[in-house]
């Protein structure tokens, strides 16, 4: 289950509230965007495994050229 709590750690009332303001909008536009940050997350993973490979037959062939 997430947490559904946000701590404020503030004496004064007014920072207290900007705090919580900033927090609760921060929390709902990161869920808003959350799907594309998965998305990019995943090319990113794709694509660093695509590089890898690529990176291994070069020094596969570079290694039998050196031989």
């Amino acid at each position: 289950m997430e947490d559904t709590v946000i701590y404020i750690y503030e004496l004064d009332c007014t920072k207290a509230l900007d705090t919580l303001r900033h927090e609760f909008l921060d929390y709902s536009i990161s869920k808003t965007i959350e799907p594309y940050q998965k998305i990019a997350n995943i090319l990113i993973a794709l694509i660093n495994d695509e590089a890898y490979q690529r990176k291994e037959k070069l020094v596969e062939a570079l290694s039998r050229f050196f031989r």
